[in-house]
This record gives C-alpha cells, structure tokens and sequence, in this order.
C-alpha cells in the first residue's frame, strides 16, 4: 500500500499583514503547481489593507488555521519563524520549510535537517517571486498582483530602510503581468489601512503586534502601526496606553511597545506604557519621554530599526524587571 501524503499547509504569523497573506497564497500556488499539493492558511483575521489587496485582484481570503484538527501534516512557515508568532495548534515537529526575511530567533530549532531560506529583503513576497523565477514560472495575474501589493505596503511604496534592490527589481518583474500604477495602488491600500475610526483601541494594538523572545528569558511585545494619518491616531494615546498596560499584564510580558508609524514624514513615535519602556526606550534613541509618547526620528521599521536595538540591548541587561 502506497504511504499517504501528508497534507500540506502554508501559514504566516498571528495578526497577518498583506506580506503574511500573500506569501501563503503564492507559495502554496507555487507548491501545488510543482507537483506538492498545498493549502494556504491564515493564523487571525486579516486587516483592512490586505482585504483591500484581496478584493481588488479576485482572491479568496485563505481559511484561519485549525492545526489542531490535522493530526497528520507538514507546515510551511512564511513571513515568520519564532515560536511567540505561530498559529495557534502548530507544532514544531510537523515544520518542514521556513521562507522569511526576519531574524531567525533563538527559540526555534527542530530535531531534523529541514529547508529554510530567510534572506535580507524587504518582504517575504520578494523571496517567493525569486522562486518563481528560480523554477522557470510566472504566477498568475492575481498571485503577482496579491505579491506586488505585499511588497509595496512592506517596504512603504519601495522607501522603507528595509528596502532592497531585490525588491524593486521583483516589484518590477510582478508588475509586467498586473500593469497598474504601483505607487496608486500602495497608497489606496494605506488609506484603507490607516482608517482606524471603527476600531478599538485593543484591535489597532493586536492587529500588527508581534511577540519576541530575547535572551530566551525576556517576553517582548512590539505592536506597530503603519498610517498616513499619525496625527489622527496619536489623539488617541490615552486610549492606547491604557491598552497597552492590560495586554502587557494578560500576556505576562517583561516589555511592552507600540510605535505608530508616520510613513508620510517617515517618522515614529513610541507609546511606552511604564517607567520601565520609557527608560530604555529614551537610552537607545537618544529621545526624551513626554506625556507617554517618544519621538523617534527616522523610525518606521519594527525589523531594521525596533527589534535589533532592544534585543541587543537585553542581551547585555537580561529582563528590565526581576531577573
């Protein structure tokens, strides 16, 4: 008798962004049309902005992931690898490949040799067009167009720090089979994004909130908002802070962040829920604390310019409380 196939998932992290989501979609197109049947996934509900790039070239949202009923699979991590960050039901002995642009994170390793590819691009879509080129196919208009818009909202219409030349050229090759107005298309999706007016407080936070684990002992939760509208949403501090300290507490985490950034001036600004955020928030951006927000000049990367510095930093200084 013939062993059966496992079945096999394609995944981003929790709180998908528009990079998450079409990297599941093209990779498991990409897998199916190489002779691996794959399904896409989504760990949470999407955003505006990624139902927006959606809609817009005719694709179904993928179904959430209910690992836990799939005693039987292989799990395909996109956009992502540490553990803080995977869906709900995943385990690490069913991971079989990694395609990221993040750090690798010193919580994640497996017992066998399996593929990973992470490289230092702008978006996780930019390594998946690569390999659509590397296996000589071209992806259907929908594909390259959920792909294009990925990397546009990723490196922020192509001027993010996080930028490459990889990624432009791959925007490029995308838009010779979609044929739109690129930087058009990136700002209606952040307009969409950046509408927040029927959103709580708690939704804005989680809906691009990431947890890090430093040092193998420091929790870190960094929640980043992308807008063209800071100013709208920094009325709302208040609103924000008060969030911020009940989910820093619910999740029992040492350090607790949320930067909205201003992709307009390319600009951001940290809201910092205790003494604790504020103190070192201040060491490492050379920028005083007033009234619960931080301004930081240039800041717009959680990858480049958020993670590194704090993880540095609490590789010399261990836990900010109760070590």
């Amino acid at each position: 008798m013939a062993k059966k196939e496992k079945q096999i998932f394609v995944v981003g992290h929790k709180n998908p962004d528009t990079d998450s989501v079409a990297s599941a979609i093209a990779y498991a197109e990409l897998k199916t049309e190489l002779g691996q049947k794959a399904t896409p996934l989504i760990a949470s509900s999407i955003n505006q902005g990624t139902s927006f790039a959606l809609e817009t070239f005719g694709v179904k949202c993928p179904e959430k992931a209910h690992l836990f009923d799939f005693p039987e699979y292989s799990v395909v991590l996109v956009d992502h690898n540490e553990s803080g960050q995977w869906a709900e039901g995943i385990k690490v002995e069913n991971v079989v490949e990694v395609i990221d642009h993040h750090r690798v994170g010193k919580d994640f390793s497996t017992e066998e040799p399996i593929f990973i590819r992470t490289e230092p691009v702008g978006a996780t879509s930019t390594i998946i067009a690569k390999m659509y080129q590397e296996n000589n196919k071209k992806p259907e208009i929908h594909v390259a167009g959920l792909l294009l818009s990925a990397i546009l909202t990723d490196t922020l219409m192509l001027k993010s720090p996080t930028c490459t030349d990889e990624d432009e050229d791959m925007a490029n090759w995308l838009n010779k089979r979609v044929k739109i107005d690129m930087k058009a298309h990136a700002k209606k999706i952040f307009v969409v994004k950046s509408d927040i007016s029927r959103l709580s407080a708690k939704a804005i936070i989680i809906r691009d909130y990431k947890e890090f684990h430093f040092n193998h002992k420091t929790r870190v939760g960094i929640a980043m908002l992308e807008t063209i509208a800071a100013d709208k949403a920094l009325q709302r501090k208040e609103e924000f802070l008060g969030e911020l300290r009940k989910l820093k507490k619910e999740e029992n985490l040492d350090f607790m962040l949320f930067v909205i950034s201003d992709i307009v001036n390319i600009n951001g600004y940290a809201l910092v829920p205790g003494e604790e955020e504020a103190s070192v928030i201040e060491k490492l951006y050379k920028s005083k604390e007033k009234d619960g927000i931080i301004e930081l000049a240039g800041v717009v990367s959680r990858k480049k310019q958020v993670v590194p510095p704090l993880e540095e930093y609490f590789s010399t200084h261990g836990r900010t409380k109760g070590d």
